[in-house]
């Protein structure tokens, strides 16, 4: 044992007795290594004396995100002081969680990567070490945080000039909701338009939903007193009309959300663009003013009445209401009721939680709308079936129940 300590401590002596390049060849050969196999560069590190190990925070980027720094992409983290940080791309959005690491992790203001080069005489650079870190964040993808955006926007829905003129309660500009929601710009703008709003001076709104049919019925008295198609319906012509109304805004809005814009090259009307009237969509908006505040609606009562309330020459259908409504077969008479997709919770165990409770079973062209936005590039609509729920059969039809008891 004594042997061993005193070659130890000349092991020690005689590399204390080298210079420094002497010091790292002698190193590199305990390493098995010749001064050739590395960069003649060599970068010696000394810890500040001044270690200031919570200045900074590690973040990972994978490639493609550094990709977008380095073309001019902003990476933007959100969230407010309740709110769990998320950092967003322009199209994706990442949860922000802070990970530990069994090594340490040198901060240093200046380090040399090498020129590939391995040539010239060798030296040593002194690097400063100014903090040491054992966390970092790491990003995991998520969906939008778009629940908050309805939220904010429901607070203050536009009723219309003379409303508006007396209306002090707070409205958003379109950078204040890039602010505010935990969300890509992307992803918002696609949450925007689900949530059929607009930009009325300047602010995000969405329209009252009476006020918005009163829109929809000046539009298709117009389209009725013209004898226009409702293939074929020039917005330009309708803004002049109805703008004593309504905000030209509003108008265009409207014939967007609920039209779809036809590319002609027959004529050159003038008109600002022509849009043919969605079926499906005006359809819908009479279904919700049916049944969004009448609780359970007889079947066949509403069939029949929903029929004749929609313009001359449209046919409604109860494929129209995914999403937006239910239907018990089971109940004598049978029933429908209000139940839109943008209602049911953001969180996943929640969402199924919540849609057990209100029906025990689900078909799966059923319960499908309520769960799409759920859906990853990995996991499908059945796989979070398979995932979350337990199937059987039912009168021949495949059905879907919870796995686990509902609170």
């Amino acid at each position: 044992m004594a042997d061993i300590e005193i070659e130890s401590e000349q092991s020690e002596l005689e590399l204390s007795e080298l210079g420094p390049i002497d010091l790292v060849n002698k190193l590199l050969g305990f390493a098995k290594l010749d001064k050739t196999d590395v960069q003649p560069t060599i970068q010696s590190l000394y810890f500040s004396s001044e270690l200031d190990n919570d200045k900074y925070r590690f973040l990972e980027l994978d490639d493609d995100m550094v990709g977008q720094l380095k073309t001019g992409e902003r990476l933007l983290i959100k969230g407010e002081k309740h709110e769990s940080a998320v950092l967003c791309t322009k199209s994706k959005t990442y949860d922000v969680k802070e990970a530990d690491t069994s090594n340490s992790l040198l901060l240093l203001p200046s380090c040399s990567y090498g020129d590939g080069k391995d040539e010239g005489e060798q030296n040593i650079v002194e690097q400063e070490v100014t903090s040491v870190l054992r966390k970092y964040l790491e990003l995991k993808p998520c969906k939008p945080r778009l629940k908050k955006l309805r939220d904010l926007l429901e607070q203050n829905p536009y009723l219309g000039r003379l409303e508006e003129s007396e209306n002090e309660m707070e409205k958003y500009t379109y950078d204040d909701i890039l602010d505010l929601i935990q969300a890509s710009e992307e992803e918002i703008q696609s949450g925007l338009k689900q949530a059929q709003a607009c930009i009325i001076d300047g602010y995000v709104r969405i329209l009252d939903h009476e006020f918005l049919s009163k829109v929809i019925t000046s539009i298709e008295d117009l389209i009725s007193e013209n004898s226009w198609s409702l293939d074929y319906v020039p917005l330009q012509e309708c803004c002049n009309t109805l703008e004593t109304l309504y905000h030209r805004d509003v108008i265009t809005s409207v014939l967007k959300t609920y039209g779809e814009p036809l590319e002609t090259t027959e004529v050159d009307t003038g008109t600002g663009g022509v849009y043919r009237i969605s079926e499906e969509m005006i359809s819908r908006h009479y279904a919700t003013l049916l049944l969004k505040n009448t609780g359970k609606f007889n079947l066949k009562e509403f069939i029949s009445t929903w029929q004749a309330s929609v313009p001359e020459g449209m046919k409604t259908d109860l494929s129209m209401l995914k999403g937006l409504a239910l239907i018990d077969r089971s109940s004598k008479p049978e029933v429908v009721w209000y139940f839109p997709s943008t209602d049911v919770p953001e969180e996943i165990n929640e969402r199924f939680n919540f849609l057990f409770k209100t029906k025990e079973k689900w078909a799966l062209d059923e319960i499908t709308p309520y769960i799409l936005d759920l859906t990853t590039e990995r996991l499908s609509v059945n796989g979070l079936l398979t995932k979350f729920c337990r199937a059987s059969t039912q009168g021949g039809v495949k059905v879907y129940n919870s796995r686990r008891p509902i609170s």
